[in-house]
């Protein structure tokens, strides 16, 4: 709806902004490394919005490393030449890149090759249950692979169980997000969640 009303670009303004201002605290004080913000293909056709990005980590004292954007593969595709400026220069900036929901658009390796990506994101799809689906399984060692391949960061999307971070972990996936750890919860519920917790490295 924001799209089609002409309002994508400043919904996503918005949205940075709050994510930068609420997490800006937990990353100073390294309870968090970065903050992830999705983006709408409509927004990737702002020239403009590398620039405000920048200002907007600058104003709350954080680091481009700070910041990764993350965007669907399936929306890249829509108006590819302006958004390959615009991730080029983000890219450029320090700024990490993720593609999202991997697995569930139509030009998934092309993006690959074209984006500079330093994340994946294996969408739910293939991870929920993969321990007890052989063909999801098959699926989803060999993304872990090619992004391993690729020297990219691999985040496995919809973990809800012991039994999926297991497996996960044996596979060498380096983050999961899912229900097993935390759902979606205000900014509050969340700091206090992380103060109570010690830093848990997946794969050991």
């Amino acid at each position: 709806m924001a799209e089609e009303a002409g309002l994508i670009g400043d919904l996503t303004k918005s949205v940075l902004n709050t994510a930068l201002k609420d997490c800006a605290d937990l990353i100073r004080s390294g309870r968090l490394q970065a903050v992830a913000v999705n983006l709408s293909a409509a927004a990737l056709k702002d020239r403009g919005l590398t620039d405000y990005i920048l200002a907007a980590i600058e104003r709350r004292g954080l680091k481009p490393q700070n910041l990764i954007l993350e965007v669907t593969e399936n929306l890249v595709i829509e108006d590819l030449r302006a958004a390959l400026h615009i991730l080029s220069r983000l890219h450029l900036k320090d700024i990490k890149l993720s593609i999202d929901d991997f697995g569930t658009g139509y030009s998934g390796l092309q993006q690959l090759l074209r984006i500079p990506f330093s994340e994946l994101k294996i969408d739910r799809l293939f991870v929920f249950e993969a321990h007890d689906n052989a063909v999801q399984r098959t699926i989803l060692e060999a993304t872990v692979d090619l992004a391993h391949r690729l020297g990219m960061v691999t985040t496995a999307e919809g973990v809800e169980t012991q039994q999926d971070w297991d497996l996960l972990a044996n596979l060498g996936t380096s983050q999961i997000q899912g229900y097993f750890i935390h759902k979606p919860a205000p900014i509050g519920e969340i700091t206090d969640w992380l103060d109570g917790q010690e830093v848990t490295n997946l794969a050991g």
